[in-house]
């Protein structure tokens, strides 16, 4: 999968877009291929579907966008050890 064909993936109803596309695939792009290949691309959707779990049970307020604490939990809830 090229950034290209990436970009119009939607998750939660919405499409990346090629900034975040070009992004995601330098980061899951292990072989420096230029695209993602159907492992990295099972990595990436993990990567995602973490993202989202973590967004939705930090969302406290259900206002569809997380504070600077809820950012911080929701980083937490996705594995992230963060230092104060």
């Amino acid at each position: 999968i090229s950034p290209v064909e990436l970009q119009n993936l939607a998750f939660g109803g919405k499409p990346l877009g090629l900034d975040t596309a070009v992004k995601l695939t330098r980061v899951f792009d292990r072989d420096r291929s230029g695209s993602i290949e159907f492992p990295e691309y099972a990595t990436l959707h993990k990567f995602i579907t973490s993202m989202q779990n973590a967004f939705s049970q930090t969302d406290s307020d259900r206002s569809g966008t997380l504070d600077q604490q809820e950012i911080v939990t929701a980083l937490r809830v996705a594995g992230f050890d963060l230092s104060p």
